[in-house]
């Protein structure tokens, strides 16, 4: 049976260092100490504002690599420990795990982590045909951590390319067209000192473009913490239209006629993506709360341990985060998979400005 490994990617180039503050030496070329508002830390050698040398990143849930950079990403040999103890020591490349070269392991036993993609996908268990079977997941009163919207300047000549979203009512679609548009550019300010650029299509007039941006900030300030903390997510863009929302990359890309229960999904979907994917798919005690489960919490789950991971979390929050949801849904989630739920629950992620509930 032919299986996968999974291959640990770290960057700083996932880090704006516009709110990072270099709170000793030298974080331009030279060494120093740069510290991020979430509680990240690098101390280490810098060159052209970028780690490159020997240092050490400290993440604020636990994680920690100790090693050589280079242009910002891992890069040489170095070691990388996840909060929960568990390790690799080798070669990396390229902000990437080198498997050509032999592992370094000294303290304990290296830990591999196997995902079987072999599988059939119609051959997984679901439970739910789509995570819309949920309720809306955020309300106009849930806080948010948006602090200030500032409109930046209006392009012109069609400076931005990008995809544009599929046609709503075509189910079968895969393939994205690329259109040239011009944008009202404003940027969202949050607390602890993220910032996102909001791109709103100049077919809408400026208030109603206006009222678009001030609408999804809000939304991406009102997710739980362990997701709004944006640092995988550095655009929003805002499109007229009936089309799906979707995301591409550190963008997402959004058409306001589109349902908003959907979008908020989406929201949550993608910023698990970036915040929580390295926190799971690289820990053994989740694979082994996923091999126990024994299904999947939607079809669209079963197409990955990524997508499973980012699903699962859409779920979680309706299950800790959200009072409406029913009682019947609740039971259902803890019922289905209920080793991923207990295992997100021991992880007590932080779920600020949002109330989540183990």
């Amino acid at each position: 049976m032919k299986k996968f490994l999974w291959i640990v990617v770290i960057s700083l180039l996932s880090f704006s260092n516009a709110y990072a503050e270099c709170i000793s030496g030298n974080c331009t070329n030279g060494k120093g100490i740069m510290a991020w508002p979430n509680g990240d830390v690098y101390i280490g050698e810098w060159k052209d504002g970028k780690t490159h040398g020997v240092g050490t990143l400290t993440w604020s849930y636990g994680a920690k690599y100790v090693g050589e950079w280079k242009d910002g990403k891992t890069h040489g040999l170095g070691k990388m420990t996840w909060y929960n103890g568990k390790f690799w020591e080798g070669t990396w490349k390229n902000g990437s795990q080198d498997m050509t070269k032999t592992f370094l392991a000294s303290e304990k036993k290296v830990t591999k982590i196997f995902w079987d993609n072999s599988i059939p996908i119609s051959k997984k268990k679901y439970v739910y045909d789509h995570n819309t079977s949920l309720k809306k997941l955020i309300k106009k009163k849930t806080p948010t951590t948006l602090k200030k919207l500032k409109f930046f300047k209006e392009t012109e000549n069609k400076t931005y390319t990008g995809k544009e979203g599929l046609p709503w009512y075509c189910k079968g679609c895969k393939k994205y067209k690329t259109i040239s548009y011009d944008s009202y550019i404003f940027y969202a300010h949050f607390e602890g000192g993220n910032k996102i650029r909001i791109l709103v299509n100049t077919k809408f007039k400026f208030k109603k473009a206006e009222k678009l941006a001030l609408r999804y900030a809000t939304l991406m300030g009102q997710l739980p913490s362990l997701l709004n903390n944006i640092k995988g997510i550095s655009t929003i863009t805002i499109h007229p239209g009936k089309r799906r929302s979707f995301a591409s990359g550190k963008n997402i890309v959004i058409y306001p006629q589109s349902d908003i229960h959907e979008l908020e999904k989406t929201l949550i979907h993608e910023a698990a993506h970036a915040a929580v994917d390295h926190l799971l798919v690289n820990d053994p005690d989740w694979k082994a709360a996923v091999d126990a489960d024994g299904k999947y919490i939607t079809k669209y789950a079963r197409t990955n341990q990524f997508e499973d991971s980012a699903e699962t979390i859409i779920f979680w929050v309706a299950l800790r985060c959200v009072d409406s949801t029913s009682k019947q849904t609740k039971n259902r989630i803890l019922k289905s998979i209920p080793n991923r739920i207990k295992h997100l629950d021991k992880l007590n992620l932080n779920s600020y400005p949002r109330e989540c509930k183990n």
